[in-house]
């Protein structure tokens, strides 16, 4: 889909972490971003290949760790605002984890599941309290709980006509003009409580339109000034609507009730700017201007 980077759900493993502690060796694999075969390592004791026998707090803390700083390298090849595509929900939600790991105040993020858009915002990660617990991506190692938004309906509009630069007089009598000026504008977005604005701009791109917080545009121009009369620049802004709803959902610590979310909330409205979505107009008539703003221009 047009705009969206992609990001496989099914990683091969291709860097080998090995730690040793009281005659046990543990060697992870990682990345491990997908549901995996008894998780992401093969452990071996005294020769002999268990997967029975916990690891004791020591290596876990080493282990984590070190799953860190590898999550952290991953997380930053990820661009700003991209969205992360996954099979399923709960494949999304174990990356997403290990993602938040790395770098806890990485706390929003867009995902696609099949065709859905969705927006995770407010993630928290929560910890066992027993971290001796054999580590096994297939259920989940880490809870979680988050808010997750979504978009019921979303269109567009334009903006009323407003100046855009000041009035300029023809000054020369009955010959037309030519006046340089500045042409400018900044229009912000507009929405209620609970609407994610982050989520908001890639939700609208599913539709073919990149939207920001703030559309700030300033340009020089050229314009004629008609002899004996008046002239100014006026502007209008090509505008998203979107209808979210969100919900709060939690992820349970090695539990077999997955992920559980709560209802989705009464729709809740934004406005957002498409990005170099102003047009430009010129207007003439000393009944046409607006003598009390330039609107930000000259």
């Amino acid at each position: 889909m047009k705009g969206f980077t992609s990001i496989a759900t099914s990683v091969t493993p291709t860097t080998t972490i090995t730690t040793t502690e009281n005659g046990t060796t543990a060697t992870f694999l990682y990345p491990c971003m997908a549901t995996v075969v008894d998780g992401c390592y093969v452990k071996k004791n005294a020769g002999a290949r268990s997967h029975k026998t916990g690891l004791s707090a020591g290596i876990w803390a080493f282990i984590i760790l070190l799953m860190s700083s590898f999550a952290s390298v991953l997380a930053s090849d990820l661009e700003t605002g991209s969205v992360l595509k996954y099979d399923n929900m709960t494949s999304a939600i174990d990356s997403i984890t290990d993602m938040v790991v790395a770098d806890p105040s990485a706390t929003l993020y867009t995902i696609q599941v099949d065709d859905q858009i969705i927006g995770i915002s407010n993630f928290t990660v929560e910890y066992p309290s027993n971290i001796t617990k054999r580590w096994d991506a297939s259920n989940a190692p880490l809870g979680a709980s988050w808010t997750q938004h979504q978009t019921a309906q979303q269109g567009t509009w334009w903006s009323t006509w407003y100046p855009a630069s000041c009035v300029h007089q023809n000054g020369y009598g009955g010959e037309p003009v030519l006046v340089q000026l500045t042409q400018s504008t900044s229009y912000s977005a507009t929405w209620s409580a609970g609407f994610s604005v982050n989520y908001g701009t890639e939700a609208s791109l599913s539709i073919g339109y990149s939207t920001t917080e703030t559309n700030t545009v300033s340009e020089s121009e050229t314009y004629t000034v008609p002899a004996y009369s008046y002239g100014q620049v006026w502007q209008q802004q090509l505008m998203v609507w979107q209808d979210q709803q969100h919900q709060h959902c939690h992820k349970y610590n090695y539990g077999k009730h997955g992920i559980k979310c709560g209802a989705w909330s009464a729709y809740v409205r934004g406005n957002l700017p498409v990005k170099n979505g102003q047009s430009f107009g010129w207007s003439t008539g000393y009944d046409k201007m607006d003598f009390s703003s330039c609107g930000g221009g000259t």
